[in-house]
């Protein structure tokens, strides 16, 4: 059976609940554990557990991410990076204000934070990574230049 895990972020259980996934993995042979690091707890879809894994940094910001899955993170992040590395599947989230990019050095930073995660995974071919960039902001709380960076994120270079 493929073990995944699904590290996120509030919206990120949404994602889970509101779609019917742990049934959907279910169904397709799939153990699906989801980490949200809003209430630091990991559940399977019956049962909650606390486990209270504070990443460095304290969110799920791409640069927190990116510092998790590094040489440093194995050491300073030991009991997250283990626990998350237990799995076959990763599947990453950042929170959706993430999605309000201010400047294309912003951008940038992101996409090297991205990039830095790819290819940390890039040494463990039997793990597999899922990158979901961070879900749009509502019209009213964004603005054209930052909806346009966010969009430019979701575009594979």
């Amino acid at each position: 059976m493929t073990k995944v895990i699904f590290v996120h972020r509030s919206v990120g259980h949404n994602l889970i609940a509101d779609g019917g996934l742990y049934t959907l993995a279910k169904d397709a042979g799939i153990e699906l554990n989801d980490y949200d690091h809003n209430s630091y707890e990991i559940s399977d879809g019956e049962s909650i557990q606390k486990l209270n894994i504070v990443f460095e940094g304290g969110d799920t910001h791409p640069e927190h991410y990116a510092k998790l899955f590094s040489e440093g993170g194995k050491k300073n992040q030991k009991k997250a990076h283990d626990l998350i590395l237990s799995y076959d599947v990763i599947v990453i989230k950042s929170c959706y204000p993430n999605s309000h990019i201010t400047t294309d050095n912003e951008l940038d930073a992101i996409k090297k934070d991205y990039q830095s995660i790819a290819n940390f995974f890039a040494t463990m071919p039997e793990k597999k990574l899922i990158l979901l960039t961070t879900p749009p902001l509502m019209p009213l709380r964004t603005n054209k230049d930052s909806s346009s960076r966010a969009r430019k994120l979701t575009i594979a270079p």
